[in-house]
């Protein structure tokens, strides 16, 4: 029969028949034999203790073993707090120290070991501080931790406001200045103007309508060189929008005027800012451009006169429908700069879209020529205690004031 081959190394006697200078071991035969440094042989398992901890191997290392293995059931029970684990070590490592027993050369050391175990860790030494030294949160610490219950002050995760000077400067109070390089731009006019030009109404307190059914005119398709649509279609009639997808007329439909863009130029005044002046010549009734801007409800556009427009001499609201009104200050059209005139070459009118929204589009009021300055009545009436704005627009029947129908009897005549 075959020996089955052997797992351990057989044991050895010590050299010159001595045994493991170890008094608690003393041990004659060993798998291996290491020197002791205090002279003399150890045995493999005293040898390799030595090496490891630094003192002889005590009486029963299972004991040892048993041992740690309660003191980490017991410290995963425990609270995790860093404090209760270092007093249950520190407990554990000194019930150890005593009930081993350890010869008399390895006492020495064995008192050095526990000393050193007595310490706490290096990330237990750290005091992590949550604001400065020179801080009184840092002075209340001590204090904070003997209150209980009500009394018990809680803490938050913000730094605390400066003290000595800096609380100074925080309440001192003193004018703000412009750096010299914004306030050189805005006097050069290099700075971006607030006003983005847009396509589309922005709905601002709403969203904007989805699509319903399209209202179809009645108005038969036209030959070529013909023009669809005109001033006897239902749809013109009642102020729609016909839709280029659903309009009989198709690419030849005249009644689809907002889509389509004119020929304006945006100049500069002499004591009414800037205006708006055509190109091109513009018949009776034509569409000119659109007003377009932030559709806002009544309630935000009093916010807005009373806080955000509040220094501002010119607004630019129009009358929406259903409380509504159109915001064309920061986003709009060249529709803006159209100023007032008691004699205006120019008026509103409000379409219905296919969507159900509104189109208010500027249409001129009589034939105008190239080169001349677009106007139109702004009929705008004051609220929440605004000063009413003197009218420059130069008529023969100016009313003085831009404002309301009321001024309307009252007729200045400029020379």
């Amino acid at each position: 029969m075959e020996c089955e081959p052997r797992l351990f190394k057989p044991l050895v006697p010590a050299p010159a028949g001595c045994e493991c200078s170890n008094s608690v071991c003393k041990v004659r035969t060993a798998s291996a034999w290491r020197r002791n440094p205090a002279g003399g042989w150890l045995c493999n398992a005293c040898g390799i203790f030595f090496k490891t901890r630094g003192f002889h191997r005590p009486l029963s290392v299972i004991e040892m073993n048993r041992t740690a293995k309660r003191r980490d059931t017991e410290l995963a029970k425990a609270s995790q707090t860093p404090r209760v684990r270092r007093k249950i070590r520190r407990k554990k490592r000194i019930k150890e120290s005593t009930n081993v027993k350890m010869p008399e050369s390895s006492q020495l050391e064995l008192e050095e070991v526990q000393a050193y175990n007595d310490e706490p860790l290096p990330w237990e030494q750290k005091d992590y501080l949550k604001c400065g030294l020179y801080s009184i949160d840092l002075k209340l610490n001590d204090r904070e931790k003997s209150l209980k219950g009500k009394d018990k002050v809680t803490t938050s995760e913000l730094f605390p406001l400066p003290t000595q000077y800096g609380q100074f400067l925080i309440t001192d109070q003193r004018n703000f200045c412009l750096p010299w390089d914004i306030m050189t731009a805005h006097k050069q006019g290099l700075l971006q103007r607030g006003f983005k030009n847009i396509k589309t109404n922005i709905f601002v307190d709403r969203k904007r309508k989805q699509d319903d059914e399209p209202i179809v005119c009645n108005c038969k398709p036209c030959g070529e060189g013909e023009i669809g649509c005109a001033e006897e279609c239902v749809n013109r009639i009642m102020f729609y929008e016909c839709s280029p997808k659903y309009c009989p007329c198709g690419e030849q439909c005249s009644n689809q005027r907002f889509q389509r863009k004119e020929s304006v130029k945006k100049v500069k005044t002499k004591n009414r800012g800037f205006g708006l002046r055509t190109l091109d010549i513009i018949k009776k009734g034509q569409l000119i451009l659109e007003y377009r801007g932030e559709i806002i409800s009544k309630c935000t556009a009093r916010k807005r006169m009373e806080a955000k427009y509040l220094h501002r001499k010119s607004v630019y609201f129009l009358e929406y429908g259903k409380g509504e009104v159109v915001d064309g200050a920061v986003c709009g059209t060249l529709a803006r700069f159209i100023n007032h005139s008691c004699a205006p070459n120019c008026h509103i009118e409000k379409w219905r879209a296919p969507n159900s929204e509104h189109f208010i589009g500027v249409f001129a009021s009589n034939d105008i020529k190239p080169g001349t300055e677009l106007t139109y009545d702004y009929n705008f009436s004051t609220f929440g205690g605004a000063q009413e704005q003197e009218c420059f627009c130069g008529a023969h029947n100016c009313r003085g004031w831009i404002g309301g129908k009321h001024r309307s009897t009252n007729i200045i005549v400029r020379e």
